[in-house]
C-alpha cells in the first residue's frame, strides 16, 4: 500500500489544491476576444447587450492553448461568458442553447482539465484571483478576483475570495494528510499525532474563516443577484432537459452548478478520516444524498479526483487509531471529526441566512432556485445529512 505524493497530482505543499503558479492576467493575444468579453460582463449585463456581444464572438481554436495555466484561465473566461449568457434574462428569458462559438471551446477546455462544461468550484475559487501587491502575501487582504459572473462587484468578489482563503487555510492540513498516512505505514504514533494536530488546526482555521462572509457579501444581493448565475442545468425547473451545446451535442446535457461540495480540500479531509456516507439501509433519501456526494467528484479536476482516490485507497488513519491503545490518538482523531462537524454547522448557518431566509422573501427573476442548492439538490436535508454522518464516526 502506497502513500500519494502531492506533486504527482498537482497539489501544492503550501497552497493545497490552489495551483502553485499564479493565475495569468490574460491569455495569448489570439484569445483576446475571450479576455475582453469576460472583462466586460458587468457592463454588458447592465446594458442588456451581453447576448448580442456573444453572437459576434469569433470561434477560436482552444487547441492553441499550450500551457495548463492558460487552459485554466480559458475555462474560467468561457464559464463566465456561458453562465452570464444563459441566465442574464432570468427564468423567463433563460437561454436553452449555447452558441457554438462558446460551446465548442468550453467543452474542449473542459476535456483538457477533466471537468464538465459548467461553472465549478475550481473555476471561481481556485483560479479566480490575483495578488493586489505582487510581492505581498497570498492572503485574503491582498487578493482581488479576475472575473465577475454576475456583475455584482464587491459582494461577488468577496464571496469567491473568502472561499479562496478557506482553501488556503486547508493547505497545511492537506499536506499533513499525506504525512499521517506515512506515519501509519511506519507505525509512528508520534508523527501521526503531530499530523492529526496540524489537520485539526487547519480545519479549525477554515471554521473561523466562514463567518467573515458577512463582512462584505450582502445576503439579499447574494440570493437574488449572484446565486442565479452560478446555478446549473441539472434538475432545473426552467431547463428541465438541460442545455444544448451547439456544435458539440445535438441533445441537451444536464450538469449541476457550482457548489461548496465540489471542494477537493473538504473531500480530502473526509477521505483521510475514513468518513463513509453510504447508508446502511435502503433509505431512499439517504441513498440519493450518497449518490450526490459521489457525483460531486466529477466536478473536481481530474488530478484532484485521482489524488482523493489515492488518499482513500491509502493507509487508513481511522483503522490504525481504532486498533491502537493510544488515548491521545483517539482524542486527536475525534477532535478532527468534531472540527469537521463544526465546519459543516457553520456552513449550514451561512446557507440558512443567505438562502433559506432569503427564499421566504424572494421576489426576484429566478424563483426556480428558491428551494434548491445551485448544485440542483434540496439543500438543507443534504447538508444536515453530511454533518450528522460525520458525527457518527466518533471513536
Amino acid at each position: 500500500m502506497s502513500v500519494p505524493e502531492l506533486h504527482h497530482y498537482g497539489v501544492s505543499d503550501s497552497r493545497g489544491f490552489i495551483p502553485d503558479d499564479n493565475p495569468p492576467l490574460c491569455l495569448p493575444s489570439y484569445f483576446s476576444p475571450w479576455d475582453d468579453l469576460a472583462a466586460d460582463v458587468p457592463n454588458l449585463l447592465q446594458t442588456s447587450s451581453l447576448r448580442e456581444r456573444v453572437s459576434n464572438l469569433p470561434l477560436l481554436d482552444h487547441n492553441k492553448l499550450e500551457e495548463p495555466r492558460h487552459v485554466r484561465r480559458a475555462h474560467l473566461l468561457l464559464t463566465t461568458i456561458a453562465h452570464s449568457y444563459v441566465w442574464c434574462s432570468g427564468d423567463s428569458g433563460v437561454a436553452k442553447r449555447l452558441p457554438k462559438n462558446v460551446a465548442i471551446p468550453w467543452v474542449g477546455t473542459s476535456d483538457k482539465l477533466g471537468l464538465p462544461p459548467i461553472i465549478t468550484h475550481c473555476d471561481v475559487v481556485l483560479n479566480n484571483w490575483t495578488k493586489i501587491d505582487p510581492e505581498g502575501p497570498l492572503e485574503l487582504s491582498n487578493l482581488r478576483s479576475l472575473v465577475s459572473v454576475s456583475g455584482c462587484g464587491r459582494d461577488e468578489e468577496w464571496f469567491w475570495l473568502l472561499t479562496t482563503q478557506v482553501e488556503l487555510c486547508a493547505a497545511p492540513g492537506i499536506k499533513s494528510v499525506v504525512e499521517a498516512q506515512k506515519a501509519v505505514l511506519a507505525d509512528d504514533q508520534h508523527s501521526l499525532a503531530a499530523s492529526l494536530r496540524t489537520m485539526q488546526k487547519s480545519m479549525s482555521a477554515m471554521v473561523q474563516m466562514l463567518p467573515r462572509m458577512y463582512e462584505h457579501c450582502d445576503r439579499h444581493v447574494f440570493f437574488n443577484n449572484i446565486r442565479p448565475f452560478i446555478a446549473g442545468w441539472k434538475n432545473s425547473k426552467v431547463l428541465p432537459d438541460g442545455l444544448i451545446y451547439e456544435g458539440v451535442w445535438d441533445e441537451p446535457k444536464q450538469f449541476a452548478g457550482s457548489s461548496a461540495g465540489q471542494s477537493s480540500a473538504v473531500a480530502c479531509f473526509d477521505d483521510a478520516l475514513g468518513i463513509n456516507y453510504e447508508p446502511e439501509d435502503s433509505n431512499v433519501e439517504q441513498r440519493l444524498n450518497w449518490q450526490f456526494i459521489r457525483d460531486l467528484r466529477d466536478y473536481m479536476p481530474r488530478e484532484h479526483r485521482d489524488f482523493l482516490m489515492a488518499v482513500k485507497n491509502g493507509p487508513s488513519i481511522r483503522e490504525y487509531v481504532k486498533k491502537s491503545t493510544s488515548l491521545e490518538l483517539t482524542r486527536l482523531y475525534n477532535e478532527c471529526l468534531n472540527t469537521s462537524v463544526d465546519f459543516r454547522s457553520e456552513h449550514i448557518k451561512l446557507v440558512t441566512r443567505y438562502i433559506v431566509v432569503q427564499a421566504r422573501k424572494s421576489q426576484g427573476d429566478h424563483k426556480s432556485l428558491d428551494d434548491q442548492g445551485t448544485g440542483g439538490t434540496a439543500i438543507m436535508p443534504f447538508l444536515k445529512f453530511i454533518r450528522d454522518r460525520i458525527g457518527q464516526h466518533l471513536l
